[in-house]
C-alpha cells in the first residue's frame, strides 16, 4: 500500500513518507522493520489505501499521489475532522460521478 503522508502544521508542509514494507494483518509470521519519524504538535500523519488516489474522472483520469498531496496541503487549514470532510468532497468532486472501483480508506491522525 502507499506510504503515509505527513502534514506537518510549523510551515504548512506536506511530504510523503517512501517507507517501503509488507501489507499488515496480510500474513501471521511477517517481520516488519520499525521506523521513527519526528513529528510536533499539529503535524497530521495520513494512512490510505491505493484505492483513494487510484480514482479516475469522466476523462479517465487518475487522481495520483501528487494531486492527493495536494488535496491534502490544500485542505489542511481546518481542524482533523473537518480537514477529513474537505479531502473526500475533493476527492468526489474530482470523480465526478464515476464509480467507485476499490476499497478506500483515509486515516488521519493528529499529534497533540
Amino acid at each position: 500500500h502507499p506510504p503515509v503522508i505527513i502534514y506537518h502544521a510549523a510551515d504548512r508542509m506536506v511530504e510523503s513518507n517512501n517507507s517501503k514494507g509488507k501489507l499488515l494483518g496480510v500474513f501471521d509470521t511477517s517481520k516488519y522493520e520499525q521506523k521513527s519519524l519526528p513529528l510536533k504538535k499539529g503535524d497530521r500523519v495520513f494512512f490510505y489505501t491505493d484505492g483513494l488516489t487510484e480514482i479516475i474522472n469522466k476523462q479517465y483520469d487518475m487522481l495520483g499521489n501528487e494531486k492527493f498531496i495536494d488535496i491534502i496541503q490544500e485542505s489542511s487549514d481546518k481542524n482533523l475532522s473537518s480537514t477529513l470532510d474537505r479531502i473526500f468532497a475533493e476527492v468526489n468532486r474530482f470523480r465526478g460521478g464515476m464509480p467507485i472501483e476499490d476499497d478506500i480508506v483515509l486515516i488521519g491522525c493528529e499529534i497533540l
